[in-house]
């Protein structure tokens, strides 16, 4: 099959489920809502390409090119990713918790727990927001009502969504927001640095070099202008140049050697550190984390360990995972929040292979003394998928079902999790109760992004069911 057919089939709204497009220039094409399942990729360029709400179920991705191809709400099912390139680590996990089987070149690994590295909070308010106070409890987000569109208007509105979207983990409506707040204010060191961070957590790398092209001629002080280093080489190790990334950070812990510098040492390496657990060196991320709880305060190993643990979970190194999760459980310094985290971790190791009530109970009680949402919405979504093969689709369904109340206090990830068993009702046929699930989400999630997708769905599935109806008086 060509690209011109390819081409043609989209512009008419042909499926294209069962095809093999091979050694194909695909770059950029928008596949958006089609119907690829069981559609064999094979050495294709599909870089920057759109798949959002594709049917991708039992599909295959062979030898292929998919830096920055979009995967939103896509049915994932199945999915079959095989030396594929341009995959970061983070969206190979995000894959992974939906579905996909993803075999990684040689040499890069995903991480599994999640797509944040967990980071030293205190360390960061001082570092990176000066002077700030969380507008959402994270434990809680749905404590803090969601800005109205017409009150979004406001800059102090504004300002409160972009630190809402920030805190709970809403990356690309952070840039959104941020984009935004800096056109009003665009000589605003902190408010470009946090434009910067943004759009590096979203992937939207260029976004991120523009911004600190806007940084280098406004006068900086000391943590800016290391903030604003730190994330050039974040960026460079990013994009491919590791080599340029790596011999940046090596050259900032130099110039910061002295015991006035250690802070500074220990923002250089928590951010080498966190870039090398993402794109995948895991030998360098242990290495930098490992020297970060050298020069690090007693009550901030806690944070380090947990980071440690990721590592060494994306690793498959079983044992030292675990070890590092106690050393969490067992450390007095810890938040009863970490905690709780690592006790999440350590319990789904214990209990793997187990029957899910058994897992989500060991998981209430994680939960109960301050486990951190994200961690548990990740806990779920493995022990769900971890079952998913062996259970029909009705007892898929009950197993969501029964997950729910786990996170009831947690309003963005229990909307996550809702949308995950409305695109398991929609692909059982069952689209009157995924319908509702839509709606639902659409009116109680404190993530616009997401509220506006749900609305979309929603929308488009009242629209299909009209569609099907007879005409009256019809036979």
């Amino acid at each position: 099959m060509t690209k011109d057919e390819i081409l043609l089939a989209l512009r008419e709204r042909r499926s294209l489920a069962g095809l093999e497009p091979a050694n194909l220039d695909l770059t950029g094409v928008d596949f958006t809502g089609v119907d690829l399942s069981g559609t064999t990729f094979r050495a294709c360029r599909l870089s920057g390409a759109i798949f959002r709400r594709a049917v991708l179920s039992g599909a295959r991705f062979d030898r292929c090119r998919l830096a920055g191809a979009d995967f939103t709400e896509a049915d994932l099912r199945g999915l079959g990713f095989s030396q594929c390139r341009g995959l970061p680590p983070r969206t190979i996990a995000r894959l992974e918790s939906q579905g996909a089987v993803v075999n990684k070149p040689t040499g890069n690994y995903a991480a599994i727990l999640g797509a944040a590295v967990i980071l030293l909070t205190a360390l960061l308010v001082y570092w990176l927001v000066p002077n700030s106070s969380p507008s959402v409890n994270p434990t809680n987000p749905s404590a803090a009502a969601p800005a109205t569109d017409a009150a979004a208007a406001k800059p102090e509105n504004e300002e409160a969504a972009a630190r809402q979207a920030e805190e709970i983990g809403d990356w690309p409506g952070a840039v959104d927001r941020l984009q935004k707040l800096t056109t009003r204010e665009p000589n605003n060191a902190q408010l470009l640095l946090r434009y910067a961070r943004a759009a590096e957590n979203a992937e939207r790398y260029d976004v991120a070099a523009a911004v600190l092209e806007r940084l280098k001629p406004l006068s900086l002080g000391e943590a800016e202008r290391l903030q604003m280093q730190t994330l050039t080489a974040a960026l460079q190790i990013r994009t491919g140049k590791r080599e340029e990334g790596n011999a940046l950070f090596a050259q900032m812990l130099t110039q910061h050697i002295s015991e006035a510098g250690l802070l500074n040492r220990r923002m250089i390496l928590l951010e080498w550190g966190t870039v090398a657990w993402k794109t995948g060196d895991l030998k360098g991320a242990r290495q930098h984390f490992e020297a970060l709880l050298a020069i690090s305060a007693p009550e901030e190993a806690a944070g380090i360990n947990l980071n440690l643990a990721l590592v060494e979970r994306a690793a498959g190194n079983r044992a030292a995972e675990r070890a590092a999760y106690l050393a969490v459980i067992n450390d007095a310094k810890a938040s009863e929040t970490m905690k709780a985290n690592a006790e999440i971790a350590v319990s789904l190791l214990d209990l793997e292979g187990q029957e899910p009530g058994k897992r989500f109970a060991a998981l209430g009680v994680a939960i109960a003394k301050g486990a951190d949402p994200g961690q548990a919405l990740q806990a779920i979504r493995r022990i769900i998928e971890q079952n998913g093969k062996k259970l029909s689709p009705e007892a898929m369904i009950a197993l969501y079902r029964q997950a729910m109340p786990l996170l009831e206090k947690a309003a963005p990830q229990l909307n996550d999790l809702r949308v995950d068993l409305a695109n398991l009702l929609l692909r059982q046929a069952m689209a009157d109760e995924a319908l509702k699930i839509y709606r639902q989400v659409a009116e109680q999630s404190p993530v616009a992004a997401q509220r506006a997708w749900a609305a979309d769905m929603a929308m488009e599935l009242q629209n299909r069911q009209k569609a099907s109806e007879p005409a009256p008086g019809a036979k």
